[in-house]
C-alpha cells in the first residue's frame, strides 16, 4: 500500500489517516465558515441595495480596524507609523484620520515595504491600473472580493440568484477594451468568448471597433446571445444604444444593464434604458479594489459598500469636504489587507459628496473623468476609456506615465516616460491603434511629466476650443459629457 509515493503496512496507513483527519477537517470547517460568512454578506448587500436603513457603523469599525492593525502588523511601510500600534474600534476612525494620504507615487517609491510579509508578485499575482490618469499603477492583486459584492449586484438588477453558474442564472456579456485578434476583426468578429470568466461576461464586446459598418454585427450577436445582462464601459454602451436607436434590429431586452469604468450622467442613463428597454445601474470602483459602490435604476447617485472599504472625500489639505463639494475620492480598502494595504490611498477621482447615513457614504456624480476625450476629423469625439486602455496594451510594462496633448483635430502629441526596454515595435503599437480612429500622433519622451500648480499630472491636455463638436455615432442625437 503507498501513502505519498511510499511504501506502508496497513498499520501505518491507519495511523497516517488518523493523524491527518484534524487537519483535513480544519481546513473544511474554515472553509463552511468562509463560505456561510461570504453568503451572509451577499444577503447583507441585497438588503442595503434594496434601500435596508440597517446602520452600517459597527461593521465599518470591525473592518477597518482590523485592517489597520493588520497592516501595522504585517507590512513594513506600516509599521513605522506609531499611531497604529494600539488601533481599536472605539478609536480607527480618529487614528485614520491622523494619518497622510496615500498616492501611486509613494506606492512606486517604497516597492516591497508595501507588501504584506511573505507576500510577492509569484503567489499573489499583479494588477494594474487602466492608465486613464496617465500614470499606470502595478499592485499586488487584493484580496477577492467579488463572490460576494458581483453576486449581490447581478441579484439586485435581475432579482435572480448568481451562484456561478450560468446555466440557471443567464449570460452576461460586457463592453469593454478587449482586443479581438486582427483575423477575427477581418472576419467581423470583435468580441472574445471566455466561458470560465463568466461574473464578468462570458463574451466581451471590444467597444474599440464600434462604429457604422460594424455595428450590424454587433447587434446581431446581442440577439444571438440573448444576455440577461449587459456590463461595462459607460461610452461604449451610450454608444451601443445610439447604434440601436439609429438602425433598429435589436430583439432583445436585458433583464438590466450596468455601467462603470468612466462617468454616467443620469440622462445617458435614461437614454440608454429607452433603447434597451430595461433599467441602467451604475457601478463604481477601481482596478486597486478599494471600494465598490451602485446605484438605483437610472440614476446617478453612488452608495458606496461598508464591507468593501472606508470612503473618504478629501480636499487638498486632505480635510472631508461638506455636502454638495467636490473632493477627491480616498479610500482604506479592506479587501487588500492580505497582500499590499491601501490606506488613505487617492485615487485621483473627482466627486461631489452627497453625505454620509448609516455608515453609507453618496456620492452624487462622479466628475473626474467627464469629458476626457479627444477629437478626430471632422470634431467627432473619441472617449479615452475604451478607446486607450494601456493595460491592453503589449508594451504596457514599459510606460511609467504618460500625457496626451491636442491642439487640433484628428492630431495629437503623445509623450511618453518610457522604461529603459522601449523600442520602436512599442511605438508602432501606439501609432497602429490610433490610426484605426484616424487620429495622427507624434511622440515625445520627456524624462517625466510636469505636474500642474496644484501638484497634480494632466493624462490629457485638451486645447482645442470654439468650435461645435459632434458626437462619433449619432450627430443628431444629445451628447453628455
Amino acid at each position: 500500500m503507498k501513502f505519498l509515493n511510499r511504501q506502508l503496512t496497513f498499520k501505518d496507513f491507519l495511523y497516517k489517516t488518523i493523524k491527518y483527519i484534524p487537519l483535513h477537517l480544519k481546513k473544511y470547517i474554515a472553509w463552511v465558515i468562509n463560505e456561510w460568512r461570504k453568503r451572509n454578506e451577499t444577503e447583507e448587500l441585497i438588503s442595503l441595495m434594496n434601500g435596508s436603513e440597517r446602520d452600517f457603523y459597527i461593521i465599518l469599525k470591525k473592518n477597518l480596524a482590523r485592517t489597520l492593525c493588520k497592516s501595522y502588523k504585517k507590512v513594513s511601510y506600516w509599521n513605522s507609523f506609531s499611531q497604529l500600534k494600539n488601533v481599536n474600534k472605539k478609536n480607527c476612525f480618529e487614528i485614520l484620520q491622523s494619518m497622510p494620504t496615500l498616492t501611486k507615487d509613494i506606492i512606486r517609491e517604497q516597492g516591497e515595504k508595501m507588501w504584506q510579509d511573505g507576500k510577492s508578485p509569484e503567489n499573489a499575482g499583479t494588477g494594474s491600473t487602466g492608465g486613464t490618469t496617465g500614470s499606470p499603477l502595478l499592485f499586488l492583486r487584493g484580496h477577492n472580493a467579488e463572490d460576494t459584492h458581483q453576486p449581490a449586484l447581478y441579484e439586485y438588477i435581475t432579482g435572480i440568484k448568481y451562484k456561478g453558474n450560468l446555466d440557471k442564472f443567464g449570460i452576461i456579456v460586457s463592453f469593454d477594451g478587449a482586443r479581438p485578434s486582427e483575423e477575427d476583426v477581418k472576419k467581423n468578429i470583435y468580441w472574445l468568448e471566455d466561458y470560465n470568466s463568466g461574473i464578468y461576461g462570458t463574451v466581451d464586446f471590444c467597444s474599440f471597433y464600434l462604429n457604422d459598418e460594424s455595428a450590424k454585427y454587433y447587434i446581431d450577436k446581442l440577439n444571438e446571445l440573448k444576455p440577461y445582462v449587459i456590463r461595462g464601459y459607460s461610452n461604449a454602451i451610450l454608444s451601443m444604444a445610439q447604434f440601436v436607436e439609429k438602425f433598429g434590429g435589436l430583439t432583445i431586452a436585458p433583464k438590466g444593464i450596468y455601467v462603470t469604468s468612466e462617468y454616467c450622467s443620469k440622462e445617458s442613463m435614461i437614454y440608454i434604458s429607452n433603447a434597451f428597454g430595461c433599467n441602467v445601474y451604475g457601478q463604481y470602483g477601481q482596478s486597486e479594489a478599494c471600494l465598490f459602490a451602485w446605484t438605483k435604476p437610472n440614476d446617478d447617485t453612488y452608495y458606496c459598500s461598508p464591507y468593501y472599504g472606508y470612503v473618504e472625500v478629501l480636499d487638498e489639505n486632505n480635510n472631508q469636504v461638506e455636502v454638495g463639494e467636490i473632493g477627491e475620492v480616498v479610500v482604506t480598502a479592506f479587501y487588500r489587507t492580505y497582500e499590499q494595504p491601501f490606506i488613505r490611498y487617492r485615487t485621483g477621482d473627482l466627486v461631489k459628496y452627497g453625505g454620509t447615513k448609516n455608515g453609507i457614504v453618496c456620492l452624487s456624480g462622479l466628475k473626474g473623468r467627464k469629458g476626457e476625450y479627444i477629437v478626430g476629423k471632422n470634431s467627432k469625439i473619441i472617449q479615452l476609456v475604451g478607446f486607450i486602455d494601456i493595460h491592453y496594451l503589449k508594451c504596457k510594462d514599459k510606460i511609467l506615465s504618460y500625457q496626451i496633448e491636442q491642439n487640433e483635430p484628428g492630431k495629437v502629441v503623445f509623450r511618453i516616460v518610457k522604461s529603459y526596454d522601449w523600442t520602436a515595435i512599442d511605438e508602432e503599437e501606439i501609432r497602429k491603434l490610433l490610426a484605426i480612429r484616424e487620429i495622427d500622433v507624434d511622440f515625445e519622451y520627456p524624462k517625466e511629466i510636469p505636474l500642474t500648480s496644484k501638484g497634480k499630472r494632466k493624462n490629457i491636455i485638451q486645447n482645442i476650443k470654439g468650435i461645435k463638436l459632434y458626437d462619433s455615432v449619432c450627430p443628431n442625437n444629445p451628447i453628455y459629457l
